[in-house]
């Protein structure tokens, strides 16, 4: 387990735990950007993707909540992709 002796990031770093749901966050107070925690289990680190700066050293190996996803996402996976802005 990790100990931290240095609590400087404890008024940083808020974590909302969802209510009768093994689902959490943890975020940024100044700014929101979400952030690496363990999981309420203890056993799971959870790493949000848009808190990487550099591409991960192992391939994605789940895709969690699936049944949930956005009717959306399936549409956007064929539509025609731009590198940049269509002109």
């Amino acid at each position: 387990m990790l100990v931290q002796h240095n609590y400087w990031w404890m008024y940083w770093v808020k974590r909302f735990d969802v209510p009768d749901r093994s689902f959490s966050k943890a975020f940024c107070f100044e700014c929101g950007t979400g952030l690496p925690f363990i999981s309420g289990s203890g056993k799971v680190l959870i790493v949000p993707a848009g808190s990487l700066d550099t591409t991960p050293s192992i391939p994605a190996q789940d895709n969690i909540f699936w049944s949930e996803r956005a009717k959306w996402y399936d549409d956007a996976l064929v539509a025609t992709h731009f590198d940049k802005f269509p002109s």
